[in-house]
């Protein structure tokens, strides 16, 4: 790892939107997956990309959001993550307590 600066770009998120259309994804996730990074480069400007920030801004997004949509947004993150090789920054999405489900016979 080293010093090495990791940012997004707008050429990574170019090359990105590419990669999504090549893995036949709909239009919508797509779309969807770009606007999660977009918020995220928002979020942390011109620092580089750590395990750290990637937790803050999960937990940022717990303030404003529910579990599910967390969950969504992490799932474009990590995508985008592992797109890049930064695979070390993925971070777990959000665990709901198991709810339990009731046979009738």
């Amino acid at each position: 790892m080293g010093n090495t600066v990791r940012t997004i770009t707008d050429p990574d998120l170019d090359m990105y939107r590419h990669h999504l259309e090549s893995e036949e994804k709909s239009r919508a996730t797509t779309e969807k997956y770009i606007r999660d990074v977009k918020a995220l480069k928002t979020y942390i400007g011109n620092q580089s990309i750590t395990k750290g920030l990637i937790i803050a801004y999960k937990n940022h997004l717990q303030n404003h959001y529910k579990a599910t949509r967390i969950n969504s947004m992490l799932a474009g993150i990590n995508s985008f993550l592992t797109f890049m090789g930064w695979q070390e920054y993925r971070v777990k999405q959000l665990v709901f307590p198991l709810q339990k489900s009731f046979l009738t016979i």
